[in-house]
């Protein structure tokens, strides 16, 4: 991570539309290293195609 913050790990936990894209989407512009929320691409991917996993 950047911004001083030594290395350090965070993992966000929450309910869907609990926040935490939000949250990420503020952090990323003041300087943090986010990784996107991977069940957001299983969703995208899965209403862009022929998806199995939604229901």
């Amino acid at each position: 991570m950047r911004n001083g913050h030594g290395g350090q790990h965070v993992v966000l936990s929450s309910c869907s539309g609990g926040g935490k894209s939000t949250l990420l989407a503020e952090l990323a512009p003041r300087g943090f290293e986010t990784v996107e929320e991977p069940g957001r691409k299983i969703v995208s991917r899965e209403l862009n195609g022929a998806g199995v996993v939604l229901p």
